[in-house]
């Protein structure tokens, strides 16, 4: 799938995008829909018991929000809400974001597409 569009000042993006599932067997994530716009989920694989985390950046490396703050889980498959939210008073704007999710099985990275 291929996401095209304008930019307010007359410039154009293209960007290929597609569901992607990431870890093994173990651990993994999956966010669906990708692009997103109001919501998205995010599905967490865990193989262990154990605290977890899901933080969102920009593509600069800023922290943009917390997704899941230091929440222990049970092993086993968790689905969480995601929206357009930031960590302050305000929405995310349209683009790519990185989401980085750690348990004690380890940590992985997902990318994710913002679509007004």
């Amino acid at each position: 799938m291929e996401l095209t569009g304008f930019l307010y000042r007359g410039g154009a993006y293209a960007a290929s995008l597609e569901k992607t599932f990431l870890g093994g067997d173990s651990f993994a994530l999956r966010i669906t829909p990708n692009p997103f716009n109001p919501q998205a989920r995010l599905t967490i694989h865990t193989r262990t018991d154990g605290e977890v985390s899901a933080t969102l950046f920009d593509v600069r490396g800023r922290h943009v929000r917390d997704v899941i703050r230091h929440e222990h889980m049970k092993a086993g498959r968790h689905d969480v809400l995601l929206d357009t939210r930031n960590d302050g008073d305000g929405r995310l704007g349209s683009g790519v974001y990185f989401l980085r999710v750690t348990s004690p099985d380890g940590a992985l990275v997902g990318r994710l597409v913002v679509a007004k």
